[in-house]
């Protein structure tokens, strides 16, 4: 995370990273056969830069790290009030390091809608590559919830959960982000809240 927050060093980090050379978070006895994919939706909304940002990263690099481990199929969608990113990992093909690095430099900016990368998810989910995932939704903010109660209906009828990771501690964002997710975090601090990333990292 340090390198990752230091311009300098961020290169650094994707290397590590690619090398399988970072000081990491390890899973224990956590691993189960037959995990489903993974479609994680990153907020790219102003409100997100600086920290948050990185925190949303750190967890989208985690998540894929697990992925790779566990052979899942993976894809991370970076949003505003649109998809303004698609980055894909499907299980038995390798590591596209240049897209993945631009995964990671991407951040959009603007305003925040749930309604077309949540859209995403579920098309995505259509596929044989994508049925039953995983979907994790990270966000700081706040928005139109008059489509959640028939994205909730369509994804319990596609047999997936949908985790909601709210960074900060907006009580308002949080009651939104519930009406979209099975469960939901709060997330203040990455490097404090260990049992909420213990919670997330075992999905």
């Amino acid at each position: 995370m340090m390198k990752l927050v230091n311009p300098k060093l961020k290169l650094l980090f994707y290397k590590d990273f690619y090398e399988k050379s970072l000081l990491s978070y390890e899973l224990k006895g956590m691993e189960k056969e037959g995990k489903g994919p993974i479609i994680i939706a990153v907020d790219n909304s102003g409100s997100m830069s600086g920290n948050r940002e990185i925190w949303s990263k750190a967890i989208a690099l985690t998540l894929l790290d697990i992925a790779i481990k566990q052979k899942r199929n993976f894809v991370l969608y970076h949003f505003n009030t649109r998809v303004t990113f698609t980055y894909e990992k499907i299980k038995n093909d390798s590591v596209d390091i240049e897209n993945l690095f631009s995964a990671m430099e991407h951040f959009s900016s603007g305003g925040t809608s749930f309604k077309q990368v949540l859209d995403s998810a579920l098309n995505k989910m259509e596929q044989d590559e994508f049925k039953k995932a995983d979907v994790i939704l990270i966000t700081d903010g706040e928005a139109d919830d008059h489509d959640a109660k028939m994205y909730k209906e369509k994804a319990h009828r596609l047999k997936t959960t949908t985790y909601g990771i709210v960074i900060g501690n907006k009580d308002s964002a949080r009651q939104c982000v519930e009406k979209f997710c099975d469960s939901t975090y709060t997330l203040n601090d990455l490097t404090q809240d260990s049992t909420i990333t213990s919670n997330i990292f075992s999905i």
